[in-house]
């Protein structure tokens, strides 16, 4: 009886490593608590979850969301309390708090992006701020950003500007705008042409300038500690995420999210 109950354990051990069945009940995946419309909003909606709703379906892997501030987002995936988190542009020095996909040790796979996104000045109408495509030009004192944001970094480095980057929203940084508190401010496109769009004070008194200062790639950065317990989950999740994202069922869901959500 002893040999048929320790033959019994050996088959279903190996049936289960021949299945793959070594992956995690739940991934948890960290976003940042702030309205990064239409992509990620703090009620758990937004194209991004969208997307997810259907990458998690295919994997048969339970999603758990947890939303923070940015940087305490970053922080928690370097110290492996969360397995990700969402929509990360690339920066080399965010490759000690985790994981993008690559396909060099320099270079991120933009195939396996979850989207595009761009950057661009905001202004209160009848300033002579600007940006040409290639300088800013009339700056005359402090451009505001978002915490934790990387074009914070590209601002004062690229560009010698002064940032203030001690808020998180768009609205904040709006209202810093109308107070004269700022010059400007460089704010993630998608974001701040909704905000804009739907608030009567700062549409009636900022606009955008064209054009856009950055497009880029977003991704979803894994924990060093998850892919080296699950290393083939965290490639499926990444290709899975670039399947989904060019499929027909997703290109419906974010058509008719974004019809709805402007309809509101």
């Amino acid at each position: 009886m002893k040999k048929i109950f320790l033959c019994v354990v050996f088959i279903f051990t190996l049936t289960l490593f021949l299945n793959g069945e070594d992956k995690p009940e739940k991934i948890i995946l960290g976003f940042e608590d702030a309205p990064n419309y239409p992509w990620l909003l703090p009620d758990g909606t937004g194209i991004t979850f969208e997307l997810l709703k259907i990458v998690e379906a295919k994997m048969g892997i339970k999603f758990v969301y947890e939303k923070y501030p940015w940087k305490r987002c970053l922080e928690l995936l370097k110290e492996n309390k969360i397995d990700g988190a969402l929509n990360s542009s690339f920066k080399k020095e965010r490759m000690e708090m985790g994981a993008y996909p690559m396909i060099s040790d320099t270079e991120p796979d933009i195939s396996k992006r979850i989207h595009m996104e761009g950057y661009s000045l905001y202004r209160l109408k009848g300033s002579n701020i600007n940006w040409d495509g290639k300088i800013f030009l009339n700056v005359k004192g402090t451009i505001g950003a978002q915490t934790g944001f990387s074009i914070v970094d590209k601002l004062k480095k690229d560009f010698g500007l002064t940032v203030d980057d001690s808020v998180k929203s768009v609205d904040e940084n709006f209202n810093k705008l109308l107070k004269n508190r700022i010059v400007g401010a460089v704010l993630q496109t998608s974001a701040a042409d909704f905000v804009l769009e739907n608030n009567k004070q700062f549409k009636n008194k900022i606009e955008k300038v064209e054009p856009s200062i950055e497009y880029k790639a977003y991704y979803i950065m894994l924990s060093y500690d998850f892919i080296k317990k699950y290393p083939d989950v965290a490639k499926k999740f990444w290709n899975t995420v670039a399947e989904v994202r060019e499929s027909k069922e997703f290109i419906d869901k974010k058509k008719e999210y974004l019809k709805k959500s402007i309809n509101k």
